[in-house]
Parts: C-alpha cells; structure tokens; sequence
C-alpha cells in the first residue's frame, strides 16, 4: 500500500469514528460537542485534501431544544 492509500484509509477510520461519536453526542443533547466534533471532522476532511468525506462533514442533526418552563 502506497502512503497515499494508507492516509485515506486512515482518514476514513478517524472520520467514522467522529460520525458515530458525533451521533451519539446528539442523542444525549451534547450540542457543543456535536460541533465541535464537526470542526474535528472538517480539519480531518482538510487534512487528508480528500472531497471524498464530504458525505461525513455534515454535523449529526440536532434534536429540538427541551422546554425548560
């Protein structure tokens, strides 16, 4: 494996791994997590100068804000 293939692959392992922590920072309402996890996928996307992982670089969606009246 060239070091180019070895990059993307690596780049693709780290960019899973931030879409599901990314996930389940939403699922417990971490919204300040969850974009800083975005920001984390975005420099990994930007680093490995792959257009590849746009499919990744959308944060997880956010659920509504809870009512606190």
């Amino acid at each position: 494996m060239d070091d180019d293939n070895a990059l993307h692959a690596s780049a693709s392992g780290i960019m899973h791994c931030l879409r599901l922590l990314a996930d389940e920072a939403a699922t417990l309402h971490l919204h300040g997590a969850v974009f800083a996890i975005h920001d984390a996928i975005q420099a990994v996307a930007t680093e490995s100068g792959a257009g590849v992982f746009s499919a990744f670089a959308e944060p997880a969606e956010l659920p509504a804000p809870v009512a606190t009246h």
